[in-house]
């Protein structure tokens, strides 16, 4: 019986067979869908059906972005147990921080500066809250808000009040 002691390759060896594996893997993926023409997959993208039996508000957008009504009704309904919680214990600012921070993913800014506004009343050092609302106020176009928000962050970091000031 001859024992067979492994068969170890060179680097040679080793690099060809990676290349002709990924090759073989393109090819494989263009042939299986690759090759589809832009038109298909478009018409196969929109008769799929919406996610959670979304259908009619969530499928009209044609670029599959939630309307500004229906992202304001997801923050409700993430924020609504956060809120019952806050009624029981309405100075905890870490809640209504992620109060904010559930408006604030949802581009409600004036809720989410609401928030941010009540949970610095209780922390006022809060440096991460206050830069949250700057930014709030910086999308919903307060420059010079945005701007005042962030120089209360570090008073040694000031952020310049004009342009010309750069």
């Amino acid at each position: 019986m001859s024992e067979n002691k492994g068969v170890i390759w060179t680097d040679v060896q080793a690099y060809t067979m990676a290349v002709i594996c990924l090759l073989l893997g393109v090819a494989g993926g263009w042939l299986l869908r690759g090759s589809q023409s832009p038109a298909v997959s478009a018409v196969a993208a929109a008769s799929a059906p919406a996610p959670n039996g979304m259908s009619g508000a969530m499928g009209g957008a044609m670029n599959g972005q939630p309307s500004a009504e229906q992202l304001r009704q997801m923050a409700d309904a993430q924020a609504a147990p956060l809120i019952e919680k806050l009624k029981l214990d309405s100075k905890n600012a870490d809640l209504i921080v992620n109060i904010g921070n559930s408006y604030y993913d949802a581009q409600q800014y004036p809720v989410a500066v609401d928030y941010y506004g009540r949970a610095l009343e209780i922390k006022p050092s809060e440096a991460s809250v206050r830069t949250d609302m700057a930014t709030a106020y910086w999308y919903m176009g307060d420059t010079d808000r945005a701007i005042a928000e962030f120089n209360q962050t570090s008073p040694t970091r000031r952020m310049p009040s004009s342009i010309s000031d750069w």
